[in-house]
């Protein structure tokens, strides 16, 4: 209701107003109640999903020669600068059980009090696929599972079966109502979804926890649409530029940046090409780097910011 009211007074008297106060207007309606961090300890990812810019940001890693691994090290000197409150989304640009030293990474946290959540494929490295079935703290799991077309290049094996059905047991005895199973296309994999079927009828998951997702985020336009079926692209449009319209973030991104390996905070999960570094962990509180006024410029609040320009959640107000 509160950002319903926002919108409608920028709307309708954005030009009395100072430029302090629509850029604090356009943050309120641009930022979640509480600063939350997406983390990637790795840059690649090995399941090349048709639907995600994987070759894109290979490619950017590469060109400008971006650290590709977090070390546990620095990882501790980035969570020096990020206060308890943040909620801590193990998402981002890759999977997270990637890295070898993944359950460093989430006990680090968990001592020192930060409320974490997670996406994953289940797919990384063996001991970290086994650690979703020892840890009981995460605040919400996202299963994001193989679909019926391979869009998703994960091959869906006996002890790929085996590991998810004993990690769903385990995380359900903890966590039932906010685990959550997500598939990109059409449906799940024929052997995922006799698992889904049989954990639901032993009552281990909720049927409504379950996300057939038949559209996609456009990444900004930088998908290859030509590898999807046309029917599973319905979420891609393009925003016309409006003179003298007021734009904000309406998937309220501005304030969950994308960790990197190097430290860096870039400003959205769906910017692939790393094109919207807004500050550095190494160096900076992650308070004043949501907050600094580098993040609504002119450009960003009146629709000309290139890393947003082709993104559906872009909009005029």
């Amino acid at each position: 209701m509160k950002h319903f009211v926002i919108k409608k007074f920028l709307k309708y008297f954005h030009f009395i107003m100072t430029k302090n106060l629509i850029n604090k207007l356009v943050l309120i309606i641009s930022q979640k109640k509480n600063n939350r961090l997406e983390i990637t300890s790795t840059i690649g990812c090995a399941m090349m999903c048709d639907y995600c810019p994987q070759t894109l940001i290979g490619s950017v890693a590469k060109a400008k020669n971006l650290n590709r691994k977090m070390s546990f090290e620095d990882f501790k000197v980035y969570i020096s600068n990020v206060p308890k409150s943040t909620q801590i989304h193990w998402t981002g640009y890759s999977e997270p059980l990637a890295h070898d030293q993944f359950e460093d990474f989430v006990l680090y946290l968990d001592k020192k009090g930060y409320r974490q959540l997670i996406s994953t494929t289940m797919f990384g490295r063996r001991h970290t696929e086994n650690f979703m079935s020892k840890f009981s703290k995460f605040i919400s799991i996202t299963f994001h599972l193989p679909d019926n077309q391979n869009l998703m290049k994960l091959k869906v094996s006996e002890r790929y079966i085996e590991t998810l059905e004993k990690a769903i047991k385990f995380q359900s005895t903890h966590l039932k109502k906010n685990i959550y199973f997500v598939v990109f296309g059409n449906d799940f994999h024929p052997l995922i979804k006799n698992l889904l079927n049989k954990m639901i009828n032993q009552n281990y998951i909720l049927k409504e926890n379950i996300d057939l997702r038949k559209h996609l985020n456009s990444r900004s336009e930088m998908i290859d649409v030509n590898k999807l079926d046309k029917s599973n692209v319905t979420n891609f449009s393009k925003n016309d530029w409006k003179k003298n319209k007021i734009y904000h973030c309406s998937y309220l991104r501005l304030n969950q940046g994308v960790l990197l390996p190097d430290g860096n905070v870039n400003l959205c999960c769906n910017d692939y090409s790393v094109g919207a570094i807004i500050g550095s962990l190494n160096n900076t509180k992650l308070d004043k780097i949501y907050n600094q006024e580098k993040i609504l410029s002119e450009d960003f609040i009146y629709g000309k910011n290139s890393v947003c320009k082709k993104c559906e959640y872009y909009k005029p107000i």
